[in-house]
């Protein structure tokens, strides 16, 4: 506790938690960018009311018009969905579509949840789960599209393995707008590489022999961050649905009134103000009899 509070007066300093942490712990890359993420709660949705909601319709309106080059999309899980900022401009943009968000940070849901519900007035039928960005708890096949915006940029080193469980859980497409290294000028190179950034995203996607094309980005949130659309096509013929597994096992999980339960190990999750919370580290067991 004593930890969290140093870090909590760090970052009311202006300090970038990320770096500081990279630091001065041991904590794993996702460890790090969970953390960063709680004591960053409530920026975003702050910006995007105050200045962002102009830029953000231009830096996503492409995005929008990859997604409806797709047919028959009926579910799009928007990945790393943070306050939920973005999944509420697709949203508005995309009708007769069913919206599932994830993210890490449990805290970002929470607050995203309750600027949703203000958005569409209480009509909000997103689906939300909180777990690892390494391992989804999602069938195969699970979502016509996967969409990420600037998601995969902390995670540099990871390229592999998130793109990997991305593609795994699409059927048509992953439409992600993500930092572009290759197109960065000597400065921004720099930033990138200091921050821990995505930087061979674009070669990770051709080694792993996915089929995917480049969309260049005339907006970017940031100039300093340089961004394009990585559209990978998948097209499976697969009609599965969306289902929630255990992120322990693979197994698929049962929906009870307030939690999930793995029937074969007892294991349960809990849903907290209808977020699922499906982290392998939750250790909760119901009897066996």
């Amino acid at each position: 506790m004593n930890n969290y509070k140093k870090l909590i007066t760090e970052y009311s300093k202006g300090k970038n938690i990320s770096l500081f942490l990279k630091k001065s712990s041991n904590l794993s890359k996702e460890e790090i960018t969970k953390i960063s993420y709680d004591l960053q709660s409530g920026k975003t949705i702050k910006n995007f009311n105050q200045n962002k909601r102009k830029l953000v319709s231009k830096v996503m309106s492409p995005m929008v018009q990859e997604i409806k080059k797709f047919k028959n999309v009926k579910t799009i899980l928007d990945f790393g969905a943070g306050e939920l900022t973005n999944l509420s401009f697709l949203k508005k943009k995309l009708k007769n579509i069913k919206f599932y968000g994830n993210d890490i940070s449990f805290n970002r849901l929470y607050l995203g949840k309750k600027f949703l519900n203000n958005e569409f007035k209480g009509k909000n039928d997103v689906s939300l789960v909180c777990n690892s960005h390494f391992k989804l708890p999602f069938k195969d096949n699970s979502f016509d599209i996967v969409t990420t915006m600037q998601a995969l940029e902390p995670n540099g080193s990871m390229e592999k393995k998130l793109l990997k469980e991305l593609y795994r859980v699409c059927k048509k497409a992953i439409v992600s707008c993500e930092p572009h290294y290759e197109i960065a000028d000597q400065s921004q190179k720099k930033r990138m590489r200091l921050h821990g950034y995505v930087i061979n995203l674009e070669k990770t996607i051709k080694k792993l022999g996915y089929k995917y094309k480049v969309v260049k980005q005339k907006y970017c949130l940031k100039k300093i961050n340089p961004t394009s659309i990585f559209v990978i096509t998948k097209n499976t013929r697969s009609n599965s649905k969306p289902e929630l597994i255990d992120p322990a096992t693979g197994e698929i999980l049962t929906k009870k009134e307030n939690f999930y339960l793995n029937k074969n190990t007892k294991r349960i999750y809990p849903v907290i103000d209808s977020i699922i919370y499906l982290n392998e580290n939750f250790k909760l067991f119901l009897p066996r009899n």
